[in-house]
Formats: C-alpha cells, structure tokens, sequence
C-alpha cells in the first residue's frame, strides 16, 4: 500500500495541491505503522509476576535493661534517700555480675504528687486518710551493654535484688536489639530477588518459554519477628533470638 503512494507520488504532475494532499496521505500512514508497532509493544507484552522469599536467623547484638524503682511515702526526702540506697545496691550487684561503669548509667528521677490539683476540702481528707500515698518518687538505671549473654544472665538473677527488699518494676525486661540490621539488608534482597528469577525460569520453562528481563520490582517489607515463639505478635525485643523476613515481589518479561 504505502509503494503504491509512492508510485503515485512520483508520477503526479497536476497540482501542487494535490502532491501536498498525496504526501499528508503518506505521513499519516507512515505514522499509523509505527503507533500501531508501539502500542503493541507496549500492550501485548507477556509477563510473570513470582514472589521471592529469604528469611535469616540472627542473635541479638546489644542489649537495654531499664531497673526501674519507687518509693511512696509522705516524706518526700526520706523517698529519695531510700531511692537512693536501692541504686546503690543494684549498680553494687550489676558490677559483681560482670558489667563494667560505663555501661551502666542513671534514668530520669520523676516525683509525682498524687494530691497535686485537690481542692482545700479534699486535700483534707486525702491526707487524714492516704497521707503515706502522697509522693511518688521514681528512678532506675540503665545497662546498655553489647554482651547481650551478660545481659540475659544477669536479668535472670534479678530475683537476689528482691531479696534485699527492692520493690522493681514490673516493666523490667531487657530490650534485645539488632543492630547490624543494614549489614544483612542488602544481601537479603539480592538472594530475594534471585530466588524470585530462580521461580520466573522454571515457570517459564516449563510453558516452553523463557525470561527477557525485569519489568517491574518491588523490595517489599522487612520484618524482624522472635524467634521460635509460640505466641502470635510478640514483641521481637524481647528475644535474643531474632528472624528476619522479607518478600520481593517482581515481574518478568517473557521472550
């Protein structure tokens, strides 16, 4: 078809009109060849989409135990004199455990007032009847220590601490952090992202076909869940044992 205006392009001697009209004619056709080329490019590509999943078992690699104590009482200075005598005794039992001065520092102190805001009447009576309730006093230390073992071992002790009548906090748990996670991120995804191929060709393979490249990728989400845990959402810094997930998802082209 597009010879044949050729043709005729060349042999019309008419008007000039007439060769513009026959050479628009020849551009659009010429146009309409390539769009037509392009769309099918771009539309009618055949592709498989895989998933590739790696997962890695890591150990923890420091550690933040909180020894969080209080004292309530009506006499402001002797809470804080007793608050005072428990950190001594638990920094004393830290450093018989192994931990060296620098890795033990101190919390915040925070007061409470419990009868702060009462109205004259009230206050009254909250002193007549919970005058040994008013003031909250609590502090703590803090072991932040790369030897998470120490840690755990010592953490299990903490029972000799009560022994020697320090009330703790209930939320005395260490938290178990990983910190190398970016040391294994890379490597991570790229092992996904084989395994995803790894998938891509053998599905190919077995339609008789095979794999022209990447169209699109998505890393996807890292999770860092504990390890072994036979409770659902428990929270991973709780556990020295670690396992880290990730699922790429990506889209082959096929030949």
């Amino acid at each position: 078809m597009l010879k044949n205006f050729v043709d005729k392009l060349k042999i019309s001697n008419s008007h000039p009109l007439k060769d513009a009209a026959l050479i628009l004619s020849v551009g659009l056709i010429i146009v309409t060849l390539i769009l037509t080329g392009a769309l099918k490019t771009i539309f009618f590509q055949r592709t498989i989409t895989v998933k590739g999943l790696v997962e890695k078992e890591v150990k923890a690699d420091y550690a933040i135990w909180t020894i969080t104590v209080k004292q309530i009482g009506a006499d402001l200075a002797k809470n804080q004199i007793a608050i005072e005598k428990d950190l001594a005794l638990i920094k004393e039992f830290l450093i018989k455990n192994g931990f060296k001065e620098e890795e033990i520092s101190n919390a915040n102190l925070n007061v409470i007032d419990k009868f702060s805001g009462y109205s004259y009447s009230d206050l009254k009576v909250a002193q007549a009847e919970r005058k040994n309730e008013r003031y909250v006093v609590e502090s703590g230390l803090v072991v932040s220590s790369s030897n998470v073992d120490l840690v755990d071992a010592t953490y299990r002790k903490s029972g000799d601490l009560v022994k020697k009548g320090i009330s703790l906090d209930g939320a005395n748990s260490p938290a178990y952090l990983f910190k190398g996670f970016n040391q294994v991120k890379n490597e991570m995804l790229e092992q996904a992202t084989k395994n995803a191929l790894a998938s891509a060709k053998q599905f190919a393979k077995d339609a008789g076909d095979s794999i022209r490249g990447i169209q699109y990728a998505n890393q996807g989400v890292f999770s860092i869940e504990p390890l072994n845990s036979q409770r659902e959402w428990e929270d991973e810094r709780n556990h020295i044992l670690k396992n880290i997930r990730v699922v790429t998802t990506v889209t082959f082209l096929l030949n």
